[in-house]
């Protein structure tokens, strides 16, 4: 059969909330934290996460930055690299039915990420415990 690169498979959304079903080993997704693959986090695009150790890609960008189409495929190539949003598909949806998405096809770009680093914590000021241990 097919066998794919591991680098390449979805980081199971299901895991990330400690909700997957499926029996070790049988997910078809992965069930590792992976920056390049994870969506980012709509709490730290909104100024609001607090979790000390999120799961999710905090990045800045701006409010009409395109989705990836090739994330919500399933794989981006570019990772934490592209200038588009890397969100879930129940992100993706929610954000069509407000009519704030659009979805970028092809792989030329001309959008930027504000900002353009990842952060690896909460900025300070952010909800409850966490902002002093950033």
């Amino acid at each position: 059969g097919l066998v794919h690169d591991p680098a390449t498979v979805s980081v199971c959304a299901a895991w990330l909330q400690g909700s997957c079903t499926k029996p070790p080993g049988e997910c078809p997704l992965q069930h590792k934290h992976c920056l390049d693959l994870m969506p980012e986090c709509s709490f730290f695009q909104q100024g609001v996460c607090s979790a000390p150790d999120c799961p999710y890609l905090h990045v800045r960008l701006a409010p009409d930055t395109p989705l990836c189409e090739a994330f919500l495929s399933g794989y981006c190539p570019r990772g934490r690299e592209c200038p588009r949003r890397h969100v879930t598909r129940q992100v993706a949806k929610a954000l069509r039915q407000a009519g704030g998405a659009k979805v970028a096809a092809g792989r030329k770009n001309g959008v930027k990420r504000s900002g353009g680093t990842p952060a690896t914590a909460p900025p300070p000021g952010h909800m409850a415990a966490t902002a002093a241990a950033a």
